[in-house]
């Protein structure tokens, strides 16, 4: 059985600060646009509560806006979380800034040497660039090509998923 992970219900707001864009019109869509639930912290915070430790494969896979990428690695760290992968998202081919990432966590194991606790963030202290180095950070995913169309890569991701895609690709097969 699966469980959600939906940060408690006291960290529920009824209103959210919008820094860009207008409120969703969506209930449905709301909450994954806004921090009605709480932020990223909060998600990570809950993730780690129903998670073990990493070698019994527990994953958290989360989104959030590239803007708030700082706020990932905080509230990973604070929540005893280790960011194992990011996959940053660009919405067309050639665009300096990335959309968002995908963020895949896994609970920390617990340290027993005294002094091996990393208190600078989720990267011994060396910040963004060591993770850059270390290879936590995958190549940018584009969506779309300049033309409008689905990369590739995009498409091959849609497909794994059993969403047909090929079709909206430059270099699709045309549908039947």
């Amino acid at each position: 059985s699966s469980s959600s992970i939906t940060p408690p219900a006291t960290t529920t707001v009824t209103s959210a600060i919008i820094n860009q864009g207008g409120m969703p019109t969506s209930m449905q869509s709301a909450p994954a646009r806004c921090e009605f639930r709480g932020g990223i912290e909060a998600y990570c915070a809950a993730a780690s509560s129903v998670l073990k430790e990493q070698d019994d494969g527990g994953r958290f896979i989360v989104c959030e806006n590239w803007l708030n990428e700082h706020r990932v690695h905080k509230g990973a760290h604070d929540a005893q979380m280790d960011i194992l992968s990011v996959y940053p998202v660009k919405g067309k081919v050639g665009r300096k800034e990335n959309l968002f990432a995908v963020y895949v966590m896994a609970k920390k194991k617990k340290r027993k040497e005294e002094g091996m606790e990393d208190k600078e963030g989720g990267c011994n202290g060396q910040g963004d660039d060591a993770l850059r180095r270390d290879g936590l950070y995958r190549p940018a995913i584009s969506v779309r090509e300049d033309n409008g169309k689905w990369t590739e890569e995009y498409a091959d991701i849609l497909e794994f998923m059993s969403i047909p895609a090929r079709h909206e690709t430059s270099h699709g097969v045309p549908n039947d």
